[in-house]
């Protein structure tokens, strides 16, 4: 044997002495290395030592997701040998998933998670599957259940077009999430995706702390129940559901967190809880639909919220006593009219009577463009701000700079700093310094441009403007400073940005 041989051996050695010690640790430490590994990694420790196949098939975490299914076709396939070969592969798996729960059960082991993502599955019948695999788990106390069904299956966002699928129609085609789930009473977790919620019963999941819903038909009734049945919920989450036009979360009284989007048919929503801290709105509607005739009515009772965020058009806000620290509004403009400015800026007057800082966000800037025959009938409604932030959220989209500052210098005069960014496409992001000269307050006279008394217009008041400029894929910080007569002349030269020149701006 040469001395490189014997080299080999020696770390070979010491590798199995490594692992060998590794593997003689206690089986609740096997389980918690095992939980950094992704779900292949984890199957693969089996192979190591006796010690790692038992620490497997006691492991209480079992995650079924995407990763799992990558190998089993998504689509159907027109030859025949390959759907042949993808239907071999998936009833492998699904057995295996089947196995493997029964292997649990059978040792008595109470699950700490079960993950099933079918999401991207394009296979009819997993009905009954996904049923059995399900009860398995309830067998097993699990006590956080992720379930994503496929797309086809699910109650999806609908086009209310004329001649397209109505919601009834997806409603049929939903999977039914079975009884047992809404009566569980170890279920502390509990994350659905593309199915149905049916309760004929009451619901009582008394662990329940978090509840995630994404692509789920629900009816008024279900929520109802859903609420009275899970009084320790922490966290709401609402995505792209549909069936229920109310949603009142008053009976949630320990809920912390909670988030709606994109649930089309809502048309009213309470929320009086005291310790929310943290509430997420965004109501995006199709454009066939006529905003005008769909009313939409949000109140909100609660005192100890620190964080909201909303959204969508301008409704109706009802909301109690409160001081927010945060507050995020992105108010969609759908038409020109005066009386919708006059409605945005009654929302912005309120949120700021609750609010000790308020970021807006816009398409391109219009919602800033405050019309000039408003300006003189109304005040703005911010006063006391010494920042704003501004977002662009559309992209490829050509923002006029000078408006824009000037429509927020009315919406909050005399600002210190403004911050106008873009997150999409190409980054870029402006930050504004403003100096004003002494004298601050009106003195006198007809304010031409604005109804900004007691406080000076700033068109006439602003000595100098200090600008930062960055954009995407430049390292450093361009600065200017503008003072003069010209101010505005010059901020115009940073105006109007083209998107189709990559937001290239040589300024």
């Amino acid at each position: 044997m040469n001395r490189e041989s014997g080299g080999d051996i020696v770390i070979m050695e010491e590798v199995l002495s490594s692992m060998d010690r590794i593997s003689n640790l206690p089986e609740p430490i096997l389980h918690c290395i095992l939980s950094f590994l992704s779900f292949k990694q984890v199957v693969q420790t089996t192979v190591l030592s006796q010690a790692w196949e038992r620490a497997w098939r006691t492991f209480p975490i079992l995650e079924f997701d995407k990763t799992f299914f990558n190998q089993v076709p998504s689509v159907s396939c027109n030859n025949k040998i390959e759907a042949q070969l993808g239907d071999e592969k998936l009833s492998r798996a699904l057995n295996y998933v089947e196995g493997t729960l029964r292997t649990r059960r059978r040792e008595m082991i109470r699950l700490d998670k079960f993950t099933l993502d079918l999401y991207e599955l394009r296979v009819k019948e997993l009905g009954p599957f996904v049923d059995r695999c399900i009860f398995s788990a309830l067998e097993s106390d699990v006590k956080e259940l992720k379930l994503a069904l496929p797309f086809h299956t699910s109650a999806r966002v609908v086009d209310t077009r004329p001649g397209m699928p109505s919601v009834d129609a997806h409603n049929k085609r939903c999977y039914n999430l079975p009884q047992e789930v809404l009566c569980s009473k170890s279920i502390q977790v509990l994350a659905l995706s593309c199915c149905k919620l049916q309760s004929l019963r009451s619901v009582k999941l008394s662990s329940l702390k978090k509840l995630c819903l994404t692509s789920v038909y629900a009816a008024d009734l279900v929520l109802e129940s859903l609420v009275d049945g899970c009084p320790l919920i922490e966290h709401l989450s609402l995505v792209n559901c549909l069936g229920f036009n109310t949603l009142d979360l008053s009976g949630l009284t320990k809920l912390n967190e909670f988030k709606v989007r994109n649930c089309l048919e809502v048309l009213w929503l309470s929320i009086q809880t005291l310790n929310v801290k943290t509430v997420s709105i965004q109501l995006s509607l199709p454009c066939e639909i006529n905003v005008a005739s769909w009313l939409i009515e949000v109140k909100i009772e609660a005192p100890n919220l620190s964080i909201f965020r909303y959204q969508g058009d301008v409704v109706s806000f009802s909301i109690g006593a409160m001081t927010l620290l945060e507050t995020h509004l992105s108010f969609n403009k759908n038409n020109s009219d005066i009386d919708w400015y006059s409605e945005y800026i009654g929302l912005l007057a309120m949120f700021h009577n609750v609010s000790k800082a308020v970021n807006l966000k816009s398409y391109k800037g219009e919602n800033a463009d405050i019309p000039e025959d408003l300006r003189q009938i109304r005040s703005s409604p911010f006063y006391g701000y010494n920042n704003l932030d501004f977002a662009i959220t559309g992209t490829r989209v050509r923002v006029a700079i000078k408006n824009t500052i000037d429509g927020l210098l009315w919406i909050s005069p005399h600002l210190r700093t403004v911050t106008i960014k873009s997150f999409y496409w190409n980054w870029f992001s402006f930050k504004f310094e403003f100096s004003y000269k002494k004298q601050a307050v009106y003195e006198g006279g007809i304010a031409q441009c604005c109804k900004s008394r007691p406080i000076s217009c700033w068109r006439q008041c602003i000595e100098q403007v200090v600008v930062e400029y960055t954009s995407n894929g430049v390292n450093n910080v361009k600065r200017y400073i503008f003072n003069g007569e010209d101010i505005w002349e010059k901020i115009d030269w940073l105006a109007d940005l083209d998107t189709s020149l990559a937001w290239s701006v040589e300024l």
